[in-house]
């Protein structure tokens, strides 16, 4: 609890396997962050604990390879610029937004874009990802969730009763 991490960019996974796992209230505040940076990197990310956050202005999960985002438990992730799941030929990006986990996106009314360029695959799951059990549902505060040129998808997979989501789905 208190940790503070500082930094102009950072690259999860650049040129092999990297985690960043903000947990216990922990902050993390960065201008850019990449999880799967280079064809030859996995990055893999958790934000997880009531007050640990991480704060950038451009987010970008599985940019050339594969990159994974799990916010949970109370723990936020803020852009306050853009966010990309799933962006280059080849790369897979996937967030998890679950168990009290928040996500916002230029303060509630940016865009996520999911799977951007063609070849790419992104998954945006609220909840669990498709084969896992079903858990309580994060929040995604977004204004539109964007489909790209690359195979994206939004799966809900919850065990909230009343879950409401109030965000535009746009794109293929």
């Amino acid at each position: 609890s208190g940790s503070q991490l500082t930094a102009d960019r950072i690259y999860v996974g650049d040129s092999g396997t990297g985690y960043l796992n903000v947990l216990n209230g922990g902050t993390v505040a960065t201008s850019k962050v990449f999880f799967g940076y280079t064809s030859a990197g996995d990055g893999h990310g958790t934000v997880s604990g009531a007050g640990s956050t991480l704060s950038s202005g451009e987010i970008n999960v599985g940019w050339n390879d594969v990159g994974t985002l799990t916010v949970s438990d109370g723990g936020a992730v803020r852009s306050t610029g853009t966010m990309t799941v799933g962006n280059a030929n080849g790369s897979v990006g996937s967030l998890t937004v679950t168990s009290a986990g928040t996500v916002t996106v230029g303060g509630g009314t940016g865009i996520l874009q999911d799977a951007q360029l063609a070849g790419s695959t992104g998954a945006v799951n609220i909840g669990a990802a498709v084969g896992d059990a079903a858990a309580s549902a994060g929040t995604l505060n977004v204004g539109s969730v964007s489909f790209g040129a690359g195979a994206g998808s939004l799966v809900f997979n919850h065990t909230d009763s009343n879950y409401r989501f109030g965000v535009a789905v746009t794109g293929s």
